[in-house]
């Protein structure tokens, strides 16, 4: 006797799914959007002079002194952990969705 209302329901009920289903596309829509975006505008930021050459044009021109004191000391080391720190902590920030 009620079977029109079922079918109401299960209608309402699927226009709600497919709702939900294109809110999802239309968020990765719009990060995806933004992504690209961003990504052009540092495309046009042009390369600095001293850098266009690469680095190792740069830490030519450094004393062979200076370059052993470094490597004696620990310093590339030093930089390595500081870089897997910072690495962690956005890594951390990116997956837990920025609550730590």
């Amino acid at each position: 006797m009620f079977d029109w209302v079922t079918d109401v329901i299960n209608y309402i009920q699927c226009l709600w799914d497919t709702f939900i289903v294109w809110s999802g596309d239309q968020a990765v829509f719009l990060v995806r959007s933004f992504l690209e975006a961003l990504a052009g505008v540092i495309g046009f930021i042009p390369v600095p002079s001293q850098l266009s050459s690469g680095l190792s044009s740069l830490t030519a021109s450094i004393d062979p002194s200076i370059i052993y004191f470094l490597v004696n000391t620990g310093v590339p080391q030093a930089l390595g952990i500081l870089g897997a720190g910072a690495l962690f902590r956005l890594s951390r920030k990116l997956f837990t969705l920025g609550q730590w």
